[in-house]
């Protein structure tokens, strides 16, 4: 019985936390609780938690995909020559989205087909993801190039919340049940535990990795689309701000609701989490760099306590 206790504090004492706090400071800071800021946190905090959601996909089957940060910087460049050329709020989206695959074949052919490691290969492109960036508009941004449309779409309202709120919790569900309730997941988190074990049960392990390049860079594309539709500029170096706030959200994921493994719910649990203390610390004033401090203490104390647990 006490070990069972143990193991549900485990799975769900980042949840239990994130509800105490989130009642601790809708009593302590009026201005927490109203709905207005509540759509703050969550469009503030969608574009980290898709951005975690892609970073876990290559992770959980044993990959390291750098190149995600440039690409959403590629990405939006991209959507902004297209705007500027005259395209339309959809063109503009399949642009982005059709992009967004052929990058993240691109990534999985050099890691996967010619066995470059995932590290090195991807921080490669990654660099030329950057170049690329820089080269649409010679190192400029686009500016005032965003569609009415796309503008107009990002200020719906669901149920009060921003429809980017529900593309992402969408992508979430998605994400969720192919990694948790699809053979393609099971072979994802099976590959990344042992790929020799796997692939002599006789799974193509290289056609896993490789599928999983691809739906990260999708998951990506999504997120530029929504962080396009969010702003009439694009900026070459967007991406790049989102990979340690990423990181820190796709690691922590490991320590709710499925302890020691990467997974979906772990990364909104851990979005909210973050998002919340965050916006509470801009609140009560803190500097503009307690967000940077608090993700890189955040990234090193889950490391740690990973290691910790695989040495036991």
């Amino acid at each position: 019985m006490n070990n069972r206790k143990s193991m549900d504090l485990r799975k769900n004492g980042l949840a239990v936390i994130t509800v105490v706090l989130a009642v601790i400071f809708a009593f302590a800071v009026p201005q927490f609780a109203n709905l207005r800021n509540i759509n703050v946190i969550g469009i503030g905090r969608v574009p980290v938690a898709m951005f975690a959601m892609a970073s876990l996909i290559p992770l959980a089957v044993g990959e390291f995909d750098i190149s995600l940060g440039y690409m959403i910087g590629f990405l939006l460049m991209l959507g902004g020559k297209m705007a500027s050329i005259g395209g339309t709020a959809l063109g503009v989206v399949v642009v982005i989205m059709l992009s967004s695959v052929v990058l993240g074949a691109f990534n999985g052919l050099i890691t996967v087909v010619f066995k470059i490691p995932s590290t090195i290969s991807t921080l490669a492109t990654g660099m030329i993801m950057y170049g690329g960036s820089l080269g649409l508009n010679g190192g400029k941004s686009f500016t005032g190039v965003t569609p009415d449309l796309l503008m107009w779409i990002s200020k719906i309202k669901i149920v009060k919340l921003n429809i980017c709120i529900w593309v992402c919790l969408a992508a979430g569900i998605s994400a969720w049940l192919i990694l948790e309730h699809s053979p393609l997941g099971k072979y994802i988190y099976a590959i990344g535990h042992s790929e020799r074990v796997v692939a002599l049960a006789g799974i193509r392990t290289k056609i896993v990795r490789f599928v999983s390049f691809i739906i990260a860079s999708a998951l990506i594309g999504l997120c530029a689309v929504v962080l396009m539709s969010q702003s009439k500029n694009v900026y070459p170096d967007t991406g790049q701000s989102y990979l340690l706030p990423g990181l820190a959200v796709t690691f922590l994921s490991t320590t709710v609701h499925t302890p020691g493994r990467y997974n979906i719910p772990g990364v909104l649990w851990s979005a909210v989490f973050l998002g919340m203390v965050f916006n509470v610390i801009s609140i009560l004033g803190a500097p503009f760099w307690a967000e940077a401090v608090i993700n890189g203490i955040v990234l090193l104390g889950v490391v740690l306590v990973m290691n910790l647990r695989r040495q036991k």
